[in-house]
């Protein structure tokens, strides 16, 4: 009799200390500065208060009426970040099977764009959850952004560097090797440099080099990408454009150049190409720097392709 009122009295406490135990746990995932939520094929049925704060909803009830998944939100037009499938799989099954490898997804949360660090592991195989926790390191992505942009930018002409041009041409190799994308190569450089230099000095040529820059520059498009290669020499990547109307482009941007006699007058030899399919980024340069060099030879101051 007695180890069963024991027993009556032993129940509740376990089931107050269960109850509390939760709530004690709950609280912890509440308060923390990650995102924290579970999700069950695909779909979530759990998060904590931060998750609600990131993405504007009451509850997950309300989320769910308009999302499927957290994955609506990705936004994969950046390398090294996760999209909403990966090599055929869902993504959290991937980064499950995969968990060797650091993983970030890129967010647009209601026109903000986020970072995250995410990390998951496996609730149930019966029931097939996961619990996914997403550390923002945005403003970290931002700083490392600002800094490396830097280190992409000539600090004579405060254009792109050489960096910023071999990397942009690869960036662009791959869209048109993907998705069929065109676009065309400008390579110029200035004629008879060195006898600027020899004339007038050093700071005479590179008040040359800083003002034609800036010249040309405005005459692109925003979406065009304008590099410094080195010395007087340049090269100009132009999405969209297939070889005759990056033709004219050079066409314009050689008479504009010929007719402004901002510090001295000078002339420009340009070689212009369109990407071929497939074709490595060396020889792309390599046909543009021949056409170049074949202006020059031609008597300066004229386009080729």
């Amino acid at each position: 009799m007695f180890c069963y009122i024991i027993l009556f009295l032993f129940i509740p406490l376990l089931f107050w200390i269960y109850k509390n135990t939760k709530l004690y746990y709950k609280t912890i995932v509440d308060n923390t500065i990650n995102i924290v939520l579970v999700n069950k094929n695909g779909k979530i049925i759990d998060a904590n208060k931060r998750f609600f704060e990131y993405f504007g909803y009451s509850s997950l009830k309300d989320f769910n009426k308009e999302h499927n998944c957290i994955c609506e939100y990705f936004v994969d037009d950046e390398d090294g970040f996760i999209s909403q499938k990966i090599d055929g799989e869902d993504w959290f099954e991937y980064l499950y099977k995969n968990q060797h490898k650091l993983y970030k997804a890129k967010l647009n949360i209601n026109g903000t764009i986020y970072y995250f660090k995410v990390g998951i592991t496996k609730l149930s195989n019966k029931s097939n959850s996961y619990a996914i926790v997403l550390a923002d390191i945005t403003k970290e992505i931002e700083v490392y952004k600002k800094v490396e942009k830097l280190t992409k930018i000539d600090p004579l002409t405060q254009i792109g560097n050489r960096r910023e041009f071999f990397e942009s041409l690869e960036s662009f190799k791959k869209l048109s090797d993907r998705y069929g994308r065109v676009f065309s190569l400008i390579m110029f450089d200035i004629d008879n440099f060195k006898q600027i230099n020899d004339s007038f000095g050093h700071d005479v040529g590179d008040k040359v080099l800083k003002e034609y820059a800036k010249l040309i520059k405005s005459t692109l498009r925003d979406s065009d990408i304008f590099c410094r290669t080195g010395g007087e020499e340049f090269g100009i990547i132009l999405p969209e454009i297939t070889l005759d109307d990056a033709i004219k482009v050079a066409q314009k941007i050689r008479k504009k150049v010929e007719s402004a006699n901002l510090v001295v007058p000078i002339t420009i030899s340009l070689g212009v190409v369109e990407y071929k399919t497939n074709e490595t980024i060396d020889n792309l340069y390599a046909r543009a720097d021949r056409l170049l060099y074949k202006a020059k030879r031609n008597g300066k101051n004229k386009v080729e392709s």
